[in-house]
């Protein structure tokens, strides 16, 4: 017998909001093109008329402005976007007060989720290293290789590592395999390679002319790395940064950003990909940290002429210095046309070239007149040859460097409706924070030193100074619980009450050559227990000497080489030389 039941507007739209609520991802894919203003996106969609980036169901503007208000540059930005903060120009992962703070990934990666992260230019420059690193100055690449390889990331693939002096790839793929990574140094993704802990190198560069591609290796990478990282239960969080697009915006290569946007373009096709297996459980989001050159359309022309360039600009560049010593004016200039595809030129044009190649040859010449504004620090004649160019195109630059820009961020998949509220980059992980968990958990992350992550990480409780009348002690914990820390010797005894995950406790006005212990009960059980003799000063003192090494904020002791892998080994050298 059959039954009806009558089902009120109110419970219909209760049940579409529950089922609204129950709709989380669980595969999250960010994508950051590095210099990607709303013009290079503008003329790309001009260009390519079938862009992805324009297929998106959310759009909105956002700023991307330092904390003071001033222009960003990459580390600022990635900062922002990867730890929801605004901090000082150079900064990755730290407060403008230098105070470090955790990353989205890295509250992922606490979580329980798989964290990948990919970029077709270094593996420790800014805007990847935002995501894993805590540096003061983004060219501390000793610094961030060695976050790298504390973050217990699962996944990385890059353009190039970023390598301190005097240091080789061979010395990282040792550091690499003291803490369990395996380094490719290949764009070969199978299957059958490692997927767990590995870091891939290779370059990334897009194949000249554009047709026919044989290959798009930011897009090969980014299936790879989703279809390995989704073996995870929980899920997975995945930064892909296109970061050539800044370097060819950088000069002004219109042909190269072009290049590298399509680049850009068909890894997030690979997302999409991904999507269709799995839609309701798949968020993709794409960002920049902020516009680079300021590209201005005009009149565009309706056959565009830089697909005609070769090659990028700076391969241009390059041979064009090895022929200008060889080379006269005419024969120089015949090398332009053919490498940028101009044809013939006006007599405008060429004299435009001659001007060029006169500040090119006497260097004297940019210290009387203002050149310097004129063409960056890049060859003056290949700007020249690149502004005629794009004039015919119906664009211009504004400069070599960063604008204040707004940006366009996007997204699609469950919790798309989040980001329609986002304003500036430091909004984007609180985004995806609220899509995936409800919540800004960023709010908390902001106010929390980054440690490893538990299973990865050792206790430690030990003296780190000595002095003949003081006792520094320091003690580092897998799970926030209350010590009782007490120091017992010569008529003398002191007991501190301490929490948390890790921190120091000063004992003072100890007596030279006694003997003390110290004892950490945690729940009433001994945790710990130490002994050391205080030393005796003798002579008279002259002075103190004291150095500090890269130091990293983890509860892992150092590796086997420490974290004197860095430039610090270099410091030390030359300080007892001296």
């Amino acid at each position: 017998m059959l039954k009806f039941f009558r089902i009120s507007l109110p419970v219909l739209l209760l049940l579409a909001v529950m089922q609204l609520a129950a709709a989380q991802p669980k595969y999250i894919f960010l994508f950051i093109g590095d210099g990607m203003g709303p013009t290079i996106r503008s003329y790309y969609f001009n260009q390519y008329p079938d862009s992805i980036l324009e297929q998106f169901p959310v759009a909105v503007h956002n700023g991307t402005d330092n904390y003071q208000g001033k222009t960003t540059d990459s580390a600022a930005s990635g900062t922002a976007i990867a730890c929801s903060i605004k901090t000082y120009n150079g900064a990755i992962g730290v407060l403008p007060d230098k105070r470090p703070v955790t990353s989205l990934a890295k509250v992922f990666r606490d979580k329980g989720y798989a964290v990948g992260i990919i970029t077709s230019v270094g593996l420790n420059d800014a805007t990847p290293a935002a995501h894993y690193a805590n540096r003061l100055n983004r060219r501390d690449a000793a610094g961030t290789l060695s976050d790298l390889m504390a973050s217990n990331f699962d996944f990385f693939a890059g353009g190039a590592l970023i390598l301190p002096k005097e240091y080789s790839i061979k010395d990282y793929d040792k550091l690499l395999k003291q803490v369990k990574y395996t380094l490719v140094q290949s764009n070969e993704y199978s299957d059958k390679n490692p997927t767990k802990r590995v870091v891939y190198i290779g370059k990334m560069e897009p194949d000249w002319p554009a047709a026919p591609q044989k290959r798009h290796i930011l897009s090969d990478v980014t299936a790879f790395a989703a279809r390995n990282l989704a073996e995870n239960p929980k899920g997975f969080f995945m930064m892909i940064e296109g970061g050539e697009i800044d370097h060819r915006a950088h000069n002004n290569d219109l042909a190269g950003t072009m290049r590298e946007m399509r680049e850009f373009d068909y890894a997030i096709r690979a997302a999409l990909d991904f999507a269709k297996k799995h839609p309701e459980e798949t968020l993709i989001v794409i960002t920049s940290d902020h516009d680079t050159g300021g590209l201005n359309l005009h009149k565009l022309a309706e056959k565009s002429s830089w697909p005609k360039q070769q090659r990028a600009a700076f391969e241009i560049s390059r041979d064009f210095v090895k022929l200008a010593a060889k080379q006269d004016d005419e024969k120089l200039i015949a090398f332009l046309v053919k490498e940028f595809g101009l044809g013939e030129l006006t007599a405008a044009e060429k004299a435009q070239l001659v001007e060029a190649l006169k500040v090119n040859r006497n260097p004297e010449l940019s210290k009387k007149v203002n050149y310097r504004s004129m063409y960056g620090k890049y060859n003056p004649v290949i700007v020249q040859a690149l502004r005629i160019r794009d004039a015919r195109d119906g664009v211009s630059w504004t400069h070599f460097s960063h604008t204040n820009r707004k940006v366009i961020t996007n997204a699609k998949g469950p919790g798309q409706e989040h980001f329609k509220q986002v304003k500036e980059n430091s909004d984007v992980s609180r985004a995806i924070s609220k899509a995936v968990f409800g919540e800004d958990v960023m709010k908390k992350a902001n106010a929390t030193t980054p440690m490893l992550v538990e299973k990865a990480s050792e206790e430690y409780f030990n003296f780190i100074s000595l002095t003949p009348r003081s006792a520094l002690f320091r003690y580092g914990q897998n799970a926030e619980a209350d010590l009782e820390i007490t120091l017992t010797g010569k008529d003398y005894k002191k007991s501190v009450k301490a929490a948390g995950r890790y921190g120091r406790i000063a004992f003072d006005k100890l007596t030279p050559g006694a003997a003390y212990t110290v004892k950490v009960l945690r729940g009433g059980k001994v945790a710990a227990e130490r002994t050391a003799t205080l030393p005796v000063a003798e002579g008279k003192l002259i002075g103190r000497f004291a150095l500090i090494a890269d130091a990293h904020i983890s509860l892992r002791p150092d590796l086997r080489y420490g974290r004197l892998f860095s430039c610090s080994k270099f410091a030390l050298n030359d300080a007892f030389k001296a």
